[in-house]
């Protein structure tokens, strides 16, 4: 991960950490039709990820299956990384480009993203804006 190579703090971001125990789909699944789960990241570095997701926005490191699998989970949704698979392309631009999450205080969590090094995409930053 670049200094912040998976660029996802465009928005908003969830500090709020779940003490529920992990599996692939979370115990939401069955409130709605449609509700989601989870992301998959390819990353060559995950302590960086883990820096980021854990110790910068406040997510938990969790492991589940019988393969003692590493994974960073929210409030309602799972972030998986899959180990030595560089990204195949940048993330600005793309269809999916970054992730979004909700805060009680975004000036706050603004200030930690960018005290622990992270640059903010902002605005002006994203496609098609002027």
């Amino acid at each position: 991960m670049r200094k912040f190579g998976v660029a996802l703090v465009a928005a908003a971001l969830l500090v709020v950490v779940s003490g529920s125990n992990a599996a692939a789909q979370l115990a939401a699944a069955k409130d709605g039709p449609i509700v989601y789960g989870h992301h998959h990241l390819n990353t060559t570095n995950i302590a960086a990820q883990k820096k980021f997701f854990v110790d910068t926005l406040g997510g938990k490191a969790i492991t589940i299956g019988t393969n003692n699998t590493e994974i960073v989970e929210f409030p309602n949704v799972l972030i998986f990384f899959r180990a030595n698979q560089a990204p195949t392309g940048g993330t600005r631009g793309t269809t999916v480009n970054h992730i979004g999450f909700s805060v009680p205080n975004l000036r706050q969590m603004v200030d930690k993203v960018k005290a622990n090094g992270y640059q903010m995409i902002t605005s002006t930053e994203a496609p098609g804006r002027k």
